[in-house]
């Protein structure tokens, strides 16, 4: 997360065994902050995800080179950086297609040394546009190697690598790089009160994910009061899986699927070795 300790990433292919235990006991799982696609084999039955999934955030990547008049972008995609990586540099190259711009994927294995050769391969083919998903050293590694070459172009970095790390080991090279996150910073107009509220209590600014996670707390702590007395677990799931609730980063309601309904993503972008807000990033 953005200045301040690292997000929460994802485990490469992280099967979640704690959601089929909980769900076998009927439990309401809810999660404010892990966006993958998919949670191992098993389907359960009462769990919702509060935080838009990794294929989001890759449209408004592609609306955002098309903006900028890129012609032609690269899309590198490193193994290790797990199953998130995947998710957001395939759905990425997706949609490029969709808004018509041509795209060269390239997939590096997570043993890969160093992927300076690569980028400059995939510079031989002249794009405009350049997006990594990956690890945050890694995306130092190929930042540096793209400022060597003096490229210009459009960069996005996958938001699980955007973390103190990159900016760190990245240096100057971070400068100009974009990120499309669902955590939504601490600065921003709408959940200024909570901040005030936050550092008034612990001392400190509130951490990105941090408004996120008091949303979905508050959901959860008001279906229960809207319940009175003390519901079911399956009564309890039901009021947070068909209610809507307006909270301060968003407004929580879910699909059949479990998934949230809506695409709140936010834009930030590096500027004198922090990441600036740039406000929400609209489809």
């Amino acid at each position: 997360m953005p200045g301040r300790a690292g997000p929460a990433r994802c485990p490469r292919c992280r099967r979640h065994p704690g959601l089929d235990a909980y769900d076998a006991r009927l439990v309401p799982q809810l999660t404010a902050s892990s966006a993958q696609e998919t949670y191992g084999t098993a389907q359960p039955r009462h769990f919702l995800q509060a935080v838009p999934g990794y294929g989001v955030s890759p449209a408004l990547i592609a609306l955002r080179l098309g903006k900028a008049g890129a012609r032609r972008a690269g899309v590198l995609i490193d193994r290790d950086g797990g199953i998130a990586a995947w998710q957001l540099g395939h759905t990425t190259f997706q949609s490029l297609g969709v808004v018509r711009i041509p795209a060269e994927p390239r997939v590096v294995p997570r043993l890969a040394g160093d992927l300076a050769p690569v980028v400059a391969e995939m510079l031989a083919r002249e794009p405009d546009g350049f997006v990594y998903t990956g690890t945050p050293a890694r995306a130092a590694a190929v930042a540096r190697a793209l400022a060597e070459r003096r490229f210009t172009g459009v960069r996005v970095l996958g938001y699980p690598a955007a973390d103190q790390e990159f900016l760190t080991a990245a240096g100057t090279a971070a400068e100009g790089w974009q990120i499309f996150a669902p955590y939504i910073d601490p600065s921003a107009a709408r959940v200024r009160g909570f901040a005030t509220a936050y550092r008034r209590r612990y001392g400190s600014a509130p951490p990105y994910w941090a408004a996120e996670a008091y949303d979905v707390a508050r959901m959860v702590i008001t279906r229960v009061t809207e319940a009175g007395g003390r519901p079911s677990r399956t009564r309890l799931y039901d009021l947070l899986a068909k209610g809507t609730y307006k909270g301060l980063v968003r407004t929580y309601a879910f699909g059949e699927n479990r998934t949230l309904k809506g695409y709140d993503v936010f834009r930030y972008e590096v500027r004198g070795g922090r990441y600036a807000y740039a406000g929400e990033a609209a489809l």
